[in-house]
Parts: structure tokens; sequence; C-alpha cells
């Protein structure tokens, strides 16, 4: 992220639980997780390479959505049913 604020439209479609609004958020914040998610793998002595590990990606998105409900509910949001992710890989 090149230090651009995250938009205020963004944030209320999330909260509202709208998918798009969540989709879009993960998005926003994809090259962050994915930078917290890399990985050094060591072959031959120390001799290493970096990757994307996507079950520490997946726990990362998974904790980010659960931050999102706790920040809902604390602000009082109720969305109309589950959110559901189809794309969380942008």
């Amino acid at each position: 992220m090149k230090n651009k604020p995250l938009p205020e439209e963004l944030i209320r479609k999330a909260l509202e639980g709208e998918e798009k609004g969540v989709e879009n958020l993960l998005c926003f914040y994809a090259p962050y997780i994915d930078r917290c998610s890399k990985v050094a793998v060591f072959y031959h002595g120390d001799l290493y390479y970096t990757c994307i590990d996507n079950d520490l990606r997946q726990e990362i998105i998974c904790g980010m959505l659960d931050a999102l409900e706790r920040l809902r509910a604390k602000l009082g949001y109720h969305p109309q049913g589950p959110v559901i992710i189809l794309n969380p890989f942008c």
C-alpha cells in the first residue's frame, strides 16, 4: 500500500455487510496481506527463497473478517445475513 487512505465509502459498505464492500476491503489490503504471509523456504544449507504461505494468508484474512464482525457489533451495525466472500484472492 502506497499510503493511500482507505476510502470512507469502502469502510461504510464493509460495515453494512455488503458483499462487494467486504471484498473490496480485502482487495485494498491484499498487498499488505501478501507481504505479511511471505515465508522463507530453505534449501541447500543457507540458500532460500520466499513465497506466500496460503494457509497463513487465509488465517490473516479470517482474522480481518473476525475483527470486522467485532467492529460491526461494537458500532451497532446489523447486516442482513452472513457475508460470503467468493474470491478473497483478488
